[in-house]
């Protein structure tokens, strides 16, 4: 059975059976839509800067529980569920926001998303073959305090740009959600794998 040829109901049904392969598949199709969601909310909300990649996840989570949640009963199809889900998520997030109260914080990265177009993954990216970090890496609280070094370096733009390619964003993903061009992403990835070097 190819998954990719599957619709998305016969998809859904294969989520809640536990395929994470069919799982993967809906997240990968329907991650165009949260970044249109989200771009959209973002500017009628004039909300830059502030946890966008939070708030991608927010996204997410409304995506999966629709996964979870959906049934053909509901007498509608999965892709208006799901999008209505995506935004009831991506609302509730915005307005815990504005509140400056119980906003989520995410401390746990991945440092093997790929970089787009690229066989190398982020930590490549910033590995300095003289001073392996690999030693410095073994243990998951030693990756986060890294981690918290390296984002107390950045300025307010690497930040974000860090938090959404560690998130899995492509480069034109991320350059299109911040309305920044392609080359703007790729030159700020560019300094903060120099932050990272001045690290060790």
């Amino acid at each position: 059975m190819i998954l990719n040829d599957l619709n998305d109901y016969e998809l859904v049904y294969l989520c809640n059976d536990g395929n994470e392969d069919a799982a993967n598949i809906l997240i990968s199709k329907y991650k165009s839509i949260i970044l249109s969601t989200l771009k959209e909310y973002l500017k009628e909300y004039n909300v830059y800067g502030i946890d966008i990649s939070d708030l991608y996840q927010e996204g997410l989570i409304g995506l999966i529980h629709a996964i979870h949640t959906y049934s053909e009963s509901k007498d509608t199809t999965f892709y208006t569920y799901a999008l209505k889900c995506i935004k009831n998520n991506l609302m509730t997030a915005l307005k815990k926001t504005f509140r400056m109260k119980n906003r989520i914080l995410n401390n746990s990265y991945s440092l093997d998303k790929l970089i787009e177009d690229s066989n190398s993954n982020f930590y490549d990216l910033f590995i300095d073959e003289k001073n392996d970090p690999n030693n410095l890496l073994i243990k998951e609280e030693e990756t986060e305090d890294l981690i918290y070094l390296l984002r107390n370096k950045l300025s307010k733009n690497e930040k974000i740009i860090f938090d959404l390619k560690l998130n899995g964003l492509s480069n034109t993903e991320i350059s299109e959600l911040i309305d920044k061009d392609k080359k703007f992403v790729e030159n700020t990835i560019f300094r903060i794998g120099k932050k990272y070097k001045e690290l060790f």
